[in-house]
Formats: C-alpha cells, structure tokens, sequence
C-alpha cells in the first residue's frame, strides 16, 4: 500500500488538495460567522439607540404636555380671579365630653385652616352635643384667627349625647342662608350617634332623616364640598353621607389635623376654581341664530341665496373654538312638485372661528339652486320650498388641555343648530310684465311708423298721388267744318276728366263715338302735369270716368301752356 501515497503519486496529491480546500472552508465559515456577529451586534446596538431616542423623545413630549397642562390650569386660575372668590366654611366641632382630651388638639388643629381664609370669605362655627349652637357667623375682615377665639376652650360639661342628624341639620340652615356659591363644610366628631329620646332623629327616626335629606337637595344648587372628619376609628361619621352622599370622609387622630387642614390649602384654592367653572359651564352657552327674521326671500334661475347666522358666546371667561363643518339641508319640500330638485348648500366663511367671552360673529349660508327654466305662460306661479337647515357646529372650549386636566370636558353643546328655512321662486310670465311688454310694443311700433314709414308713406303718397286738375284747355283752332269748343275748366273734373263735355272732337278712326279722349293728372319729375290720351276704339263715357274698350292711341303730356294739335284742334293748357 505505501506505492499509493510515494511522493508523486495521484492519491498523496489529492489528499492534500482535498486537506487544504477543507482548512480553507474551515476559515471561511469563521470569518462569515465573525462578519455575522459583527453585523448582527451593530444591529442590536442601533435599534437600541432608536429606542432610547424614541423613549426620550416621548418623555420630553409628556413632560411638554404636563407643563402645558399645568401652564393652562394656571391660565384657568387667572381668568377666574380664585385668589378673589368668596367662599362660606362650616365648621362643626363636637364638644362632647368625649372630646375632652383631644379637644386643644382640635382647636389647635383648626388654626391651619386659617391660612385658606382670605378677606371676604364667610365663616360659620357650631358646636354640637345634645343641641347644636351657632356660636359664630359673619365675613372675614380682621386677624383670619378672630373665629378661634370663638371656640370654647373645653367641651360642654353637660354634653353627655350627641345628636349628629340635629347637627346636620343647623349646617344644612346656614348653608341656605348664605349667598356664596361655594360652601366648605367641615364636620368633626368622635362619637357614635347618641341623640337624647326627646330628639327628631333619634334611633329608627326615619321620617325626620328623610326630612332633611330632601331639604338638602334643594339647596343642591349650591356647590357644596363636605369632609367628614372622624377623630377616632369607632364613630358614626358616615352618617353624613345620607344627607350630603359626596361626603369626603377620613378617619384621623386630633393631632393629625393640623396637617390634614394645611394641606387641604391646594384643594381649597382648585374647589374655588371648579365651583366658578361650574357656574360659568351651567350659565354659558354658545348659541346661533339668523341675523334677520322672516325668509330667505326669492331664488333665481341658476341663483345663489345667502343669509347671515350670528353666532354668540355667552360665557363669561372662557374663549371657544368653533369648528363649521358643511350644513345640510334636511326635509326639503315643495308645494309643487313630489321630488324637489337637488338645492346645494355650503358655508361662505371660514371653518374655524375663535370667539372670545362674549364675543359674537357672523358666517355666511348660501343655497344654491339646479338649473331653472321658467315657463312662458302668462301668469305668476310662487313656489316655495320649506325644510330644516342643519349647521353642524362643535364648540370647544379653551384652554382645551387644562379643562381637560381638571376633568372637564371641554367640548361644548351649540343651542340653535337646527333652523327652519323657506324660500321661494316665481314661474311663468306675469301679467304686470306682460301688460309692459305690450305697451313698450305699442310705443315702439309708434315710434317706427311715426318716425320711419308715415315720412316714407307721405313721400310714396306724394309721388304717386295725383295732383289736382287746375286751370282750363282752351282750343284755339278747329278742323274745317268743325266748330271751335269753348274752354274747359279742369278745376270742377277734379282728378280726371273727359274731352268733350262742352265740344266734340272728332278723330277718324272706325268706330270711334263721341267722345274720343280723357285727359287728367299725373306727377312728372315732381311737377304735376296733364296727360291726354287718344283711344282707339270703342269708348263708353259714365259721368267724369271712360272705359276704354280698345287700344290707346297714344298719351301726350301737357304742362302748363304747353299747345297740342289732336285731330286739328290746337289744345292748350292755361
């Protein structure tokens, strides 16, 4: 076997090469896993960079929103002038004997509320046992510790009940007595409740709690904000909740109330501010209505209708932004026709407006009309068209994030959204126009004949009119045999005459009688002249007229002293 792998020969060169290619393989398949790793590593690191950037970018965005929430709130403190706004505290204290041991603490304890008090602010301050007593009432004006001074400095030494329905029942009463809007009732006891027998609200006194429950809710207008203060873990303090039910109640030890008062300082102060936007929310409202009473009037063919809206807001310290959306026109009808044609309607103004408090502004509705062809039948037809036009509005209150914050919402109902719309359009042709018509037809026609055809007219007439016959045709010579004829007076022929009334001119011609010729006017060149016309043929004479039966001869034309020979009369016109 060792001749096989002698230097040279086939199979020692093969086993190396196939020894080489395989190291080869080996290095390669290291390098593309090192390349791999590498790659994949630069991969992991990018996409943890993007996700940090990403986590850094939103934070900074929550942390921006924060602020502007925070810088919208502080807005909202500002418009509403809460460092100004009165406010009514009820405190009623237990003065029990079972108070006697904490009783400094409470007094001491009371003395932090004091630093919510501001000049104006209203205070009233009962102590209850077996009766309540008012024992302090009236604004703030001097030293804000005045009330303490008021409080007893040790509980009632009689006190051996305590009657917490009576109680509630005085703080209900100074809460209806007062004016502000907003009453904070604190309520401290640490006791069960232990009325005396000859009390309304003794044990299974029903009828008197629920007495005092309804009179509770109605003074519900107010904006009452009751904490229910219980100085040990055994006391009936929860029974506020029947008459007030959005009692803030805690359980605290008499010498925790100095800080629990202290730090009630930034709930107080965000109480004010949400007692006044509750009483601008329910007295505010944004509100659209037409700028001028009645319809929208008449519509042309291929015409454009358009009618003003105001709209107002009525808050007080809140601006608003109004957002137009396209109006509709709903239930369209007409008193003509079953399917009324399709009436477009838009918004001419912009979409958005923003309103300050009070501030109202007018938005342009225009309808449009299809295409119109009116009718040409004499006679005014009104159709009218009634429906309801809808203007779909959204109001928002501002600032919108820090209403929000506050949970509020600040979107905004719109009073007036829904109006009543009517208009109209007139078919066929009126009479009133027709009748104008007419008579502008007359006149025009007046006006031509007057100035264009009577001149025309009097200018044919004129030429073609004959003029008068005047003067007379005297003869001056006769044929032999003949006698010479007077003259004739053409003046009483009128416009045409006969020759021979008074002599006889006799032309040779077979069948010719009597009276041979007629003569009368004509226009020649705009000067009249008398023709005489010579007749071949049978003539009848009927008065001043002369039919002819047969040829004419010939026509000769005469102006004035003009002399014809006819026959061998010699005829001139004088």
């Amino acid at each position: 076997m060792s001749e096989y792998f002698t230097p040279g020969s086939p199979i020692l060169s093969i086993t190396v090469c196939l020894i080489l290619s395989w190291e080869k393989s080996i290095i390669r398949l290291k390098k593309e896993r090192i390349i791999a790793v590498r790659r994949n590593v630069i991969i992991g690191f990018l996409i943890f960079c993007m996700i940090c950037l990403f986590s850094i970018s939103l934070s900074n965005n929550v942390i921006a929103n924060e602020q502007a929430s925070k810088d919208e709130v502080d807005e909202l403190y500002r418009l509403f002038d809460v460092g100004n706004v009165s406010t009514h505290y009820v405190v009623a204290i237990d003065t029990s004997l079972s108070m006697k041991d904490s009783f400094s603490s409470v007094r001491d304890g009371l003395s932090a509320l004091t630093d919510s008090f501001k000049k104006g602010d209203k205070i009233s301050i009962i102590t209850f046992d077996k009766d309540p007593k008012v024992i302090y009432q009236g604004a703030i004006e001097g030293s804000k510790n005045d009330f303490i001074k008021e409080l007893p400095k040790s509980p009632n030494k009689e006190g051996r009940s305590t009657d917490i329905g009576k109680a509630l029942e005085s703080v209900t009463r100074q809460i209806e007595k007062s004016d502000e809007e907003l009453q904070l009732v604190f309520f401290l006891t640490d006791g069960l409740d232990e009325p005396p027998d000859s009390s309304p609200f003794k044990k299974n006194s029903d009828s008197s709690w629920e007495g005092l429950r309804n009179k509770a809710k109605e003074i519900e207008g107010n904006d009452i904000k009751v904490h229910g203060i219980g100085l040990n873990s055994n006391t009936d303090i929860d029974l506020i909740k029947k008459i007030f039910p959005g009692t803030t109640q805690i359980t605290l030890s008499p010498n925790e109330l100095k800080n629990y008062f202290s730090s009630l300082k930034g709930e107080i102060r965000e109480a004010k501010l949400m007692s006044e936007l509750d009483k601008e929310l329910r007295g505010g409202k944004i509100k659209i209505t037409p700028e001028k009473d009645g319809g929208w009037g008449e519509i042309e063919s291929e015409g454009r209708l358009e009618r003003e809206y105001k709209i107002k807001s009525d808050y007080e310290h809140l601006s608003s932004l109004i957002n137009l959306k396209a109006p509709r026109l709903m239930s369209l009808s007409s008193n003509r026709k079953k399917d009324v044609e399709d009436f477009r309607v838009r918004l001419v103004d912009d979409n958005e407006v923003i309103l300050s408090p009070g501030e109202s502004k007018i938005v342009t509705i225009s309808v449009t009309a299809p295409e119109f062809t009116k009718s040409r039948k004499v006679g005014s037809v009104k159709e009218t068209f009634d429906g309801e036009l809808v203007l779909d509005i959204e109001a928002t209150l501002l600032p919108e994030s820090g209403l929000k914050s506050l949970e509020t919402d600040p979107k905004v109902g719109v009073t007036g959204r829904r109006r009543e719309i009517s208009f109209y359009r007139m078919d066929g042709f009126p009479f009133t126009m027709a009748a104008i018509y007419v008579l502008a037809a007359v006149i025009f026609s007046g006006v031509i004949v007057r100035t264009v055809i009577y001149p025309v007219g009097k200018r044919i007439k004129k030429s073609v009119t004959l003029p008068p016959l005047t003067g007379r045709l005297a003869f001056s010579n006769a044929p032999e045999n003949k006698n010479l004829p007077g003259p004739i007076s053409l003046s009483s022929f009128g416009k045409s005459a006969v020759i021979g009334k008074t002599g006889d001119i006799n032309i040779k011609g077979e069948g010719i009688e009597n009276r041979h010729a007629e003569f009368f006017s004509k226009w020649v060149d705009g000067k009249p002249v008398v023709a005489i016309r010579r007749i071949d043929g049978s003539v009848r004479v009927s008065k001043n007229t002369i039919d002819v039966g047969k040829a004419v001869i010939d026509e000769i034309e005469l102006q004035q002293g003009d002399i014809v020979d006819i026959a061998g009369y010699k005829i001139q016109w004088l």
